[in-house]
């Protein structure tokens, strides 16, 4: 139904409420442009309104995106955070990802907080200077 961009650079949020497949390939055009700067970031995708599922072409768009500019995502993308609300979501992705992980640093949260202050933490540890979390909460 709708994705929101919020973009506060070092950080990036998706807010994805019930995604529709046109949803999922204007989130890849957003986060393509922006590993298109090839500045460092985070990504915050935050899933805590969605009350749906992805469809199957959703994700393998997202396969396909992930394998196409895997070099450009390892060299930019210093976290991606999930925030996934429910815990048995939360669970079976954990272990998906346990299965097959991403191609950068990645964590699942419960709430946006948590996801805010890991993302801040692995833009410092990459040697950044991110804003303080009071700018993001």
């Amino acid at each position: 139904m709708a994705i929101t961009v919020r973009d506060q650079w070092p950080v990036v949020f998706f807010d994805m409420v019930s995604p529709t497949d046109e949803d999922h390939d204007r989130y890849h055009k957003e986060l393509e442009q922006r590993l298109w700067r090839g500045q460092p970031f985070a990504v915050i995708f935050n899933t805590l309104g969605s009350t749906g599922t992805t469809t199957n072409e959703a994700r393998d768009a997202q396969v396909t995106f992930m394998r196409t500019h895997v070099r450009e995502l390892q060299a930019n993308l210093k976290g991606f955070a999930l925030v996934i609300a429910n815990p048995a979501v939360r669970a079976i992705v954990t272990a998906v990802m346990w299965k097959q992980p991403l191609p950068v640093p990645h964590a699942i949260f419960k709430t946006e907080r948590e996801a805010v202050a890991w993302s801040l933490r692995q833009l410092r540890d990459a040697g950044l200077t991110p804003p303080p979390i009071g700018n993001f909460i």
